[in-house]
């Protein structure tokens, strides 16, 4: 009778650690854990021991009911307190010591580690790149580029995601690169043992070198198990741009983690001179191990753009969050009420609806919602693309848009400046002037209708496509770096 009644507690409690992450919060998972934990222990004290503290919330006091100290420990702690006076093993000191168990039934996380490790697959792999996720964006689009690169140098890929969600962008990853979504998996555990899965996946197939973009959960994992992890692989990280809170404060994976793992990191890559400067001026990272490699710009389906006829037509496009500055683009839209807007992307990162509903409320404003890529974008009917960020690093979308010809106008934040100089690009100063930016589209319009089809122009407007970082540029580049 009581085997049975302990085959039922371990099924149910196995049940509860599965699923308990997608039912309750963080802290109501931990305390229903702790309950179920401590109810096993209660009823099967000879089965099943004392929770683990730091996973489980749980604690036991020496002497209160807890195991004694061993002597080697005591023996060891005296001897170490002739350099720290505090770790002399007094009686009264060792009631304040605390004894941890892990649990016998703690097996979600090798569970999880199991299944991923299968849907790997079996092939050897060369080359782990961890991302959150694979969707719309210019860090999305790295992750592409570099995985584009290491299958052409012969190297197997394999890109794992480490956050729940979709990740559309997955099919555009080049043939033989292997995805696995390891998102939902790794959120069903606790954090802690997060980096453990991940470690040991690492570990397990020894892969000859290891890349993190904009991954939390990889970043955290090589801080905590860089020094076993560079037994086996080289470490690579990318990092782009900062997001600004609310109150003022930069934040980022890079500055929260770089400062640790720099001793692990290979190299730290970025893709303009403005953010490796940053990432060396406040993360206190060695300037040799950060690199600027520009990412590469997709070619133009078809001829470049040409002056379109029609009203005057703005194309916007990127996320409607605060960082993109929607109000700003809406102030424009109010000053230019005779310019059409056609405005692509959606909410992703934080809240902005009054901003959305800002926009929304203009006549001249049209509201597109997702796009999956630039040629998805009517730019060939647009006279001009406009950018209103109020910070950034190489924002994609602005080399997207100058490779096709079409002319920019963009606030002078982050690598913006590094564009090259050219006539269909207008760098606007201040970031929040809607002046500045209404008269830039309003001169850019001008021109082209009083010059529409004139060769001078289109001669300029080439200047992006030709002087560009190249595919295989970057390669050369990454190859030198990575392979």
């Amino acid at each position: 009778m009581r085997r049975a009644a302990y085959a039922a507690f371990r099924w149910a409690f196995r049940f509860l650690d599965a699923r308990l992450p997608g039912w309750l919060s963080p802290h109501r998972a931990a305390v229903a854990r702790l309950t179920a934990a401590w109810a096993g222990h209660l009823l099967f004290p000879g089965t099943i021991a004392e929770p683990d503290s730091r996973l489980l919330a749980d604690v036991h006091r020496l002497g209160r009911g807890g195991a004694a100290l061993p002597d080697w420990a005591r023996a060891e702690m005296k001897e170490q307190s002739e350099f720290e006076p505090l770790l002399f093993p007094s009686a009264e000191r060792l009631t304040r010591l605390y004894f941890f168990r892990i649990p016998h039934e703690f097996e979600a996380p090798g569970r999880a580690f199991g299944r991923l490790h299968a849907a790997a697959g079996r092939e050897p792999i060369d080359h782990i790149l961890f991302v959150p996720w694979l969707r719309v964006g210019g860090a999305d689009r790295a992750a592409l580029a570099h995985s584009e690169a290491m299958v052409s140098f012969g190297k197997r890929v394999l890109v794992v995601t480490t956050e729940p969600g979709d990740s559309p962008w997955a099919q555009r990853l080049p043939a033989g690169v292997r995805f696995l979504a390891a998102g939902e998996e790794l959120a069903a555990i606790d954090p802690v043992s997060r980096g453990h899965v991940l470690a040991r996946l690492v570990l397990q197939r020894k892969p000859e070198s290891m890349h993190v973009i904009n991954s939390i959960e990889a970043w955290k994992t090589v801080r905590h198990y860089g020094r076993a992890l560079c037994d086996v692989t080289r470490i690579y990280a990318s990092a782009f741009c900062d997001d600004i809170t609310p109150e003022g404060e930069r934040i980022s994976a890079a500055r929260l983690h770089a400062r640790d793992c720099a001793p692990y990191l290979s190299a730290l890559l970025t893709d303009c001179r403005y953010y490796a400067n940053v990432l060396k001026r406040d993360t206190g990272i060695a300037g040799e191990k950060v690199h600027v490699v520009y990412l590469p710009v997709d070619p133009p389906e078809g001829p470049l753009w040409e002056p379109p006829t029609g009203p005057p037509t703005v194309l916007w496009a990127g996320r409607l969050d605060r960082q993109k500055r929607p109000d700003i683009l809406a102030a424009i839209a109010e000053r230019l009420p005779e310019f059409t807007f056609e405005v692509y992307g959606t909410q992703v990162l934080d809240t902005a609806q009054d901003m959305i509903a800002r926009l929304a409320a203009l006549p001249n404003v049209k509201l597109r919602g997702r796009y999956d890529g630039f040629d998805e974008l009517p730019w060939r009917r647009c006279h001009v693309f406009l950018y209103t960020s109020q910070w950034d690093g190489l924002p994609n979308v602005l080399l997207e848009a100058a490779a096709r010809g079409l002319p920019v106008v963009a606030p002078a934040v982050g690598g913006v400046p590094e564009l090259p100089p050219q006539d269909n690009v207008v760098v606007v100063e201040e970031f929040d002037n809607v002046g500045a930016y209404a008269q830039a589209l309003l001169a850019i319009v001008e021109f082209q209708l009083s010059r529409p089809q004139g060769p001078t122009y289109l001669r300029r407007k080439r200047g992006l496509a030709d002087s560009w970082q190249t595919f295989a540029k970057f390669s050369h580049d990454v190859r030198a770096l990575l392979a």
